[in-house]
């Protein structure tokens, strides 16, 4: 596959997407936090949270749910959300 076939993959963009989505949650909820994006606590909380986001989404998918855009980011905030409180 040539290099510029891969950037127009579906699937590839999509993920794109969801890790745009991902980022812009993570964002989101340290500002909310009152913290700064580069507090060195955060480091632990995006290693935890990924842990996390892996297990919970094997799970669901388990379960038969859906994998969309949103479903994916919804399940990464959750888990974000929960590692940092």
């Amino acid at each position: 596959m040539a290099p510029d076939e891969f950037g127009r993959d579906p699937a590839v963009q999509m993920m794109r997407r969801v890790f745009k989505g991902m980022e812009a949650a993570q964002e989101r909820l340290i500002a909310q936090a009152g913290l700064s994006r580069f507090d060195e606590r955060l480091r632990s909380v995006r290693v935890s949270a990924l842990a996390a986001f892996e297990q919970a989404w094997g799970e669901r998918a388990g379960w038969g749910e859906p994998f969309t855009e949103g479903n994916y980011v919804k399940v990464y905030e959750t888990c974000f959300l929960d590692s940092l409180g």
